[in-house]
């Protein structure tokens, strides 16, 4: 196995090309641990979004959060799974002005799913960082987690096909985060992404 001075490999590359094709984006990073994950990816979309503003739900799991504050980006906290107060924050700032918003498939604080997989009103400059916490493997059709299970008929339909299928909530969510340890039994986490911030964030891993 080739192996360089920031402990890559052509195993971790094969990992992350697999992980890129379930989640049908163009490619990934692997973690090796959701702190680490959180803070790296976080502090590259800020930095890759200059005066850009983190809008929080509310019951965001505490190292989602802790990571936020590290970032140095502006944070709003908006009401747990509530549209209507998210899209009044939203209008609070510039259009022009970038946003990330952060959000989860399961919350473990409270034990509820997301309804923001159709946050998708208005939307003009804004990001949408994913949380797929524990919920990888547990969703059909390929386990790809919570988002690819709102769209299961579409997704069950397209088989093993990696292409992105326009329209659906996991075409539509820029950046999945997701850890392997409670469904794959593992302790790596990673992060899905297009390709620009991807290159951009092979920077924060090492």
């Amino acid at each position: 196995m080739e192996l360089n001075i920031a402990g890559n490999g052509t195993m971790y590359l094969g990992l992350e090309q697999e992980l890129a094709n379930l989640h049908r984006k163009l490619a990934a990073l692997v973690f090796s641990s959701y702190y680490v994950a959180n803070d790296a990816t976080l502090s590259i979309l800020s930095s890759e979004l200059p005066n850009c503003i983190l809008f929080s739900d509310i019951m965001n799991h505490a190292p989602m959060i802790q990571s936020m504050g590290y970032s140095g980006a502006k944070q709003v906290i908006y009401e747990h799974n509530d549209l209507e107060n998210l899209e009044t924050k939203l209008k609070q700032y510039p259009k022009e002005q970038p946003k990330i918003i952060a959000f989860e498939s399961v919350y473990s604080m409270c034990g509820s799913r997301t309804y923001q997989g159709n946050l998708w009103f208005g939307r003009t400059v804004w990001f949408s960082y994913f949380l797929e916490r524990g919920t990888r493997s547990r969703t059909l059709p390929r386990g790809a987690g919570f988002a690819e299970h709102l769209d299961y008929n579409a997704y069950f339909a397209a088989g093993d096909s990696s292409n992105a299928i326009p329209g659906s909530v996991m075409d539509r969510i820029d950046s999945i985060t997701g850890t392997l340890s409670k469904a794959y039994d593992t302790v790596i986490r990673t992060w899905v992404h297009h390709h620009d911030f991807v290159t951009a964030g092979c920077c924060g891993r090492c």
